[in-house]
């Protein structure tokens, strides 16, 4: 019984990571998930993306003002540093998944920070 009910959670949990990958049509992520700094420096070189919602299939990708993908990640933990880069405007892009298996909504959220 208790194999039917791991594996059944597992079906499940599979199901749900492959159909947030697969989504090309997202909703807008709530404001109230997330926060971000608008600007990056020497004192701040990190882009912390601050989430106040629970984020299943993270994906973040940073890209420069020609549209070259400079960072991706999908390890929440993983931070890009901007330190690394030429002073300029940079677009980021956070895709993911919110809800639980059940009721779920796959979001995404873009915004600039600039690097100075």
């Amino acid at each position: 019984m208790l194999k039917k009910s791991v594996f059944a959670f597992a079906l499940i949990a599979a199901t749900f990571a492959a159909n947030a990958q697969s989504m090309e049509e997202r909703s807008e992520m709530p404001e109230t998930c997330l926060s971000a700094p608008g600007t990056l420096n020497d004192d701040a070189s990190e882009l912390v993306i601050t989430l106040a919602c629970q984020v299943f299939n993270y994906e973040l990708s940073v890209a420069n003002a020609s549209g070259e993908v400079v960072f991706q990640s999908k390890n929440p933990s993983e931070k890009w540093d901007s330190a690394l880069e030429a002073a300029g405007t940079y677009t980021w892009t956070l895709l993911g998944t919110i809800g639980t298996t059940v009721d779920f909504t796959h979001v995404k959220h873009t915004s600039l920070v600039v690097v100075e």
